[in-house]
Order: structure tokens, then sequence, then C-alpha cells
């Protein structure tokens, strides 16, 4: 059997997983910063999972999960805690190995990132991340494999990839609506940029969704999607008050990439 241009595939496929939670930050926002203050109630329960399956064209090849924990304690202020989980499958493994685990800290009022730590595995290297956000001095700080990173001068209102998903679903969407909210992951400050496309019906597993079509805009997206410069990235979220994001698709030049809610778990 021959794996040259499977192991390729698999290899970009990386590309697309490693920026799983960043899809969900540039499908959020807000068209401005007074929207963040006209939200909607909290519309995730105590102690949410969310789990996606993510497909390589058909191919099963990935697991992520989405997680919402007890208030956290961050230097004395309680702070929300939000986690994000990312695994390549057995399948996968034998190409390119690959876990990712991200943990989010925001205050109460949800307002900005407080904390932001990112541990992950790629084949054989390690890296550990822990990026905070002073805002004091408007910046972050940066702590890589145990040593000092470089930080980004950051602006009022910056979320890291993972809690800004927890911010868009808590504001109203509309149909031709244009998102947009600041992002930082510690060394890169952004301006995450989506439009609400339409409204549709979809299915997974027979089960039927309402749900809005989110398109982001993929400038600022390295990895696969720089690679490919028709790449196209769409999030279909449930158009009730619970904005869940139930199927993520990109279309890239080695292939289709698809994650969806499994079924199963919920």
């Amino acid at each position: 059997m021959r794996f040259s241009s499977t192991t390729a595939s698999v290899l970009l496929f990386l590309g697309l997983l490693a920026v799983f939670p960043v899809m969900l930050a540039f499908a959020s926002g807000s068209s401005d910063s007074s929207t963040l203050n006209t939200t909607l109630e909290q519309p995730w329960p105590p102690d949410e999972v969310l789990k996606y399956q993510v497909r390589w064209g058909v191919v099963p090849a990935a697991r992520a999960t989405l997680e919402v924990h007890a208030v956290a304690d961050i230097d004395g202020q309680p702070a929300r805690h939000f986690v994000m989980t990312a695994q390549t499958n057995a399948f996968a493994d034998l190409f390119y190995r690959y876990r990712n685990h991200i943990d989010a800290f925001t205050d109460l009022d949800m307002t900005g990132t407080l904390l932001f730590r990112k541990q992950e595995v790629e084949r054989k290297r390690h890296r550990n991340m822990n990026v905070r956000f002073d805002w004091d001095t408007l910046e972050t700080q940066v702590t890589e494999n145990g040593g000092p990173g470089e930080g980004v001068q950051i602006q009022p209102g910056t979320f890291d990839p993972l809690s800004i998903f927890y911010i868009f679903r808590r504001m109203p969407l509309e149909v031709g609506s244009e998102l947009r909210v600041p992002v930082s992951d510690g060394k890169k400050l952004v301006e995450g940029i989506a439009r609400v496309r339409k409204r549709e019906i979809i299915s997974i597993d027979g089960q039927e969704f309402d749900c809005f079509l989110v398109e982001p805009d993929l400038r600022d997206l390295g990895g696969v999607f720089r690679k490919s410069p028709d790449a196209v990235l769409q999030i279909w979220v449930t158009a009730d008050t619970l904005r869940i994001p139930v199927r993520i698709r990109s279309q890239v030049a080695v292939g289709a990439f698809t994650a969806e809610l499994d079924m199963e778990s919920h």
C-alpha cells in the first residue's frame, strides 16, 4: 500500500486541527464595542460538555471536546473557566500524533481574558504555553516551555481564541450582520471578522437543526488556510439562544474537513 500522498494530506490536516479553537474565535465577535454590552443571558448550562467528531473527507480522523468548568480563582479573582481538548484518533496517529489541551479564564462579567493556557503534543514535540492578559499595561505576558516568551499589546475587550466562542454564544445574530472582535493567543493580536450568510436547516445523523451559517474571514489564519488561496471555512450554529456550533467545515487544497457534533454523546 502507498502512503505518500495520504501521509502528506494528514500532515496538513494537523494545521486544521491545530486551529480548531481559532475557527470558533473567528466565527465570533461584535459589530462594535458596545455590542458586547448587549448580550443574551448566559446560554450554556453549568458543566456543559460538547463533543465533536472530525473527519478528513469521509475518514474519521480526530475528536474534540468543549467544556464549561466551575468558577476558578485567578490571582484572587473569580473567573469563568472553559476547556477544550482535541486529539487525533488511532488511525491518524499512525501518520501524525496530535494532542491539544486549552484552558481559558475570563472575569465573571466576561469583559476580557485573564489567563490562557495551552498544552500541545505534536508527534514527539511538547509545547506548553501560559499567557496572562495584563489589563493595567494592556499587554500579554507569555511563558513558553518554562521560559519567557514575547508578548503583544492588546486592546480593551480582547479575548483568547477559546473564550471568545462563549462570548459569541451570548450575542444576538441576524442574516447579513458582520461581526468583529480583537482576538489574541498571547503572541499575536488580530481582528476576528465573520459574516452571517444565511439561515438554513441542516441534518446531522438524522436530526435536524435550524442554524445560522457563519463564514469567517481567513486573512489572518495560517497553516492549511494560507496554503490554499481558495480556502473556505463555514460554521453552522443553532439559531436558538444556545448558539451551539453543530458543524464546522473547511475546503482546502488537500480536501474537505468536517467537525460535527457527536449526536451519540448528546
